[in-house]
């Protein structure tokens, strides 16, 4: 199995509804992505002021399915509606097997 997790932050000034709409998107991919075998989202719980604001978790077979993922115009849509309401230059991402 192969895990991709993203980390954003939001930018200054971003209204809550955009924030969610960005969420949503992404949440949406779980369904429409046929290679995603987990996926989670979620914004942070504001416990502590220097965490990230949402979080992604996306759970795939092999690397061919994260590449699928990646190429999907769905997925592009979505990512591009995340990186106009997060700063996109400092978001953490990782995929790792497990």
């Amino acid at each position: 199995m192969l895990r991709h997790v993203a980390m954003f932050k939001w930018k200054d000034g971003v209204p809550d509804e955009r924030k969610v709409g960005a969420r949503d998107a992404l949440a949406a991919l779980k369904q429409q992505v046929p290679s995603v075998v987990e996926y989670t989202v979620g914004f942070d719980i504001g416990r502590n002021p220097n965490n990230w604001d949402m979080v992604l978790v996306a759970d795939f077979e092999e690397v061919a399915g994260l590449e699928s993922y990646f190429a999907n115009p769905l997925m592009n849509s979505a990512s591009d509606l995340v990186a106009s309401v997060t700063q996109k230059e400092i978001t953490a991402r990782v995929q790792f097997t497990f």
